[in-house]
């Protein structure tokens, strides 16, 4: 693919995402905001908590098996933009 189809695919992605950009969150997003709002607090220490996922709290690190690297681009986004689904979903979009 040339450098023109490149900008044509991410052009029509990003139209097609666009009616999506203020979906409510759902499902397990909730897992990955938490997990962003322990970055603001602590940085170096983003899955030093406890949550609630099934029947009883457990420490983070158990609860998912995500690296946080996503968790990261959330934080640097709701640092901006505040925890709302229009900045957050435009920001991936």
């Amino acid at each position: 693919m040339t450098r023109r189809g490149d900008i044509i695919a991410a052009v029509a992605t990003f139209v097609l995402l666009l009616p999506f950009v203020n979906k409510a969150f759902h499902l397990d997003d909730t897992v990955f905001l938490r997990c962003a709002a322990q970055i603001l607090e602590h940085p170096l220490a983003p899955y030093d908590f406890e949550y609630n996922w099934s029947t009883e709290p457990a420490p983070m690190w158990k609860v998912t098996q995500h690296p946080p690297v996503d968790c990261y681009l959330l934080a640097g986004l709701a640092a901006v933009a505040g925890f709302r689904e229009l900045p957050l979903h435009f920001g991936y979009a």
